[in-house]
């Protein structure tokens, strides 16, 4: 069976996520929702950015093999992500864009980077170990062990020489 080239799987997801974030941003604000609900609402955007994030560097991840790259591309695209977002709400009605949820939304991108550095860095360290760990093992050639001489050896060779 042939693998597919394109990762589908990944991208469906990360499209997915996106396309969630705004269908619930275009909904219009609620009068239910108060100060006492201000807490949930940011913590949602705290969870909704910083799963983008390690989605999009999931989905990069099938793309480019240098960690630095994925992750500032993945918090590029999920920053721009929560900037067109917050946009996107100034459309809505009873809704608003606020700078301070990008900031947020940021701050959430910002922590999942992190772990995807730490973890990418772990990873690293790991694999470093284990190929210096493999690399005493194969890579250096045992000394010969001198194999000890019959007295009858040893005295043909002080015979022989000249």
């Amino acid at each position: 069976m042939q693998r597919i080239s394109f990762p589908l799987l990944p991208s469906l997801f990360l499209f997915s996520w996106v396309s969630t974030i705004y269908i619930l941003s275009a909904q219009s604000g609620h009068p239910y929702w108060g100060p006492d609900t201000i807490l949930l609402r940011k913590m949602c955007h705290v969870f909704e950015f910083s799963g983008l994030y390690l989605i999009a560097y999931w989905t990069l991840s099938l793309f480019s093999d240098l960690p630095l790259k994925r992750i500032l591309m993945a918090a590029i695209f999920s920053i721009s992500c929560a900037g067109f977002d917050e946009f996107h709400q100034t459309f809505v009605p009873a809704r608003c864009g606020q700078f301070s949820d990008v900031l947020l939304d940021s701050a959430a991108i910002l922590l999942a980077a992190l772990l995807c550095i730490a973890v990418s860095e772990r990873k690293r360290a790991s694999a470093s170990a284990r190929e210096s760990k493999q690399r005493k093992k194969v890579g250096r050639p045992h000394a010969r062990k001198a194999v000890p001489q019959s007295n009858a050896a040893r005295g043909r060779a002080k015979t022989h020489k000249h």
